[in-house]
């Protein structure tokens, strides 16, 4: 039985899909730990810092999530109740939202290797 050949392109593609989930992981990992520094001394409250370390917090969670829902469609992860089906227009959603919530290496490196998945 003759299997098709991938191309050149679609390998670059799924390596860099892989290699922006990976950034992006790294990148929600280190919103996260921006949290504990924001929120020091209780009797100086300032209301600015709080908000800012709940938004690090949602973004860094948001981050991760992201990124393991592109490992799990990969294949890399398994989580099945994070797993997509596994096509071109998943990961180049994946990667816009990634993109739209703060990870912009790693969602540009997903959203470039769901375009040459393409071709």
């Amino acid at each position: 039985m003759v299997t098709a050949k991938k191309s050149d392109t679609f390998f670059v593609g799924e390596v860099l899909v892989v290699f922006g989930a990976i950034v992006s992981f790294i990148f929600g990992v280190l919103y996260l730990l921006n949290v504990s520094v924001s929120v020091s001394f209780l009797p100086f409250l300032n209301v600015w810092r709080v908000l800012g370390a709940i938004a690090n917090l949602l973004l860094g969670v948001l981050q991760i999530l992201l990124s393991l829902i592109t490992l799990t469609t990969f294949g890399i992860v398994k989580i099945p109740l994070l797993r997509v089906r596994r096509n071109v227009l998943a990961f180049l959603l994946l990667g816009g939202a990634i993109y739209i919530f703060g990870c912009t290496l790693g969602g540009t490196f997903v959203l470039i290797g769901a375009v040459l998945m393409l071709f």
